[in-house]
């Protein structure tokens, strides 16, 4: 049998019939598979990673307060100081994630703490601030690795905003140890230290912790509460 004779011996109404009626499900089948099947399963990554993002967070938040809790005792600022928690799926169950010892996010804390940082160092030796700038940038190499670990390996489970200040901030950091290094003039020099170089940029440094704390905070609306205790 030829093709013409094949296609005079069907049922043209009935396979248009057909075809007509199997439309509807073809375009559902293709609205599933392109729109509803991948929305359920981003929906679903977004579940399973929203833990695994409250403990990347949690991480920089201590990460944070270790470092403001160090200055700050190293630079004698006093107040009082906050818990800060995490909300849970109880809402009468709290999370905690660290302490902040003092509360150097409002002022007059946040003040105190530069007059204290310049005065301090203005008072101190040129080879006494020389060695308190070795000593922090060192600390700060530290704390930068693991900065860079968050940026470089779990930016998709935080907000653009925090992870571009995590960014600025790692730069800053590098900046500074770039500015510190001119300090070896003087020892190529064989003379005597008269001036340090990296004083501003760590006072930079210090403002830039202490924001992205801020700003963690409240982008993740987390809790904060007074301690109750000074540590004065």
């Amino acid at each position: 049998m030829d093709l013409e004779k094949y296609l005079e011996t069907i049922d043209w109404c009935s396979f248009w019939n057909s075809q007509l009626t199997s439309l509807p499900l073809f375009l559902l089948g293709l609205i599933l598979s392109i729109w509803l099947i991948p929305k359920i399963t981003i929906s679903k990554i977004k579940v399973d990673n929203k833990e695994y993002s409250k403990r990347k967070i949690n991480f920089v938040i201590t990460s944070l307060c270790e470092v403001i809790n160090r200055i700050t005792r190293e630079y004698e600022i006093q107040g009082i100081g906050i818990s800060i928690c995490s909300k849970t799926s109880d809402k009468e169950v709290k999370k905690f994630v660290a302490i902040l010892q003092p509360n150097i996010l409002v002022s007059p804390t946040k003040e105190l703490f530069d007059v204290n940082f310049l005065t301090k160092l203005q008072n101190s030796e040129p080879e006494d601030k020389y060695v308190r700038l070795t000593k922090e940038i060192k600390r700060l190499e530290y704390f930068l690795t693991r900065l860079e670990k968050v940026v470089g390996f779990h930016s998709l489970h935080l907000e653009d905003k925090i992870i571009q200040e995590i960014g600025v901030l790692c730069l800053d950091i590098i900046d500074l140890k770039k500015t510190f290094e001119e300090n070896k003039i003087f020892e190529e020099l064989n003379t005597k230290r008269t001036f340090v170089y990296g004083i501003s940029e760590l006072l930079n440094v210090y403002r830039k912790i202490i924001k992205l704390l801020d700003i963690v905070i409240k982008e993740k609306h987390l809790i904060i509460e007074n301690t109750n205790t000074n540590n004065g």
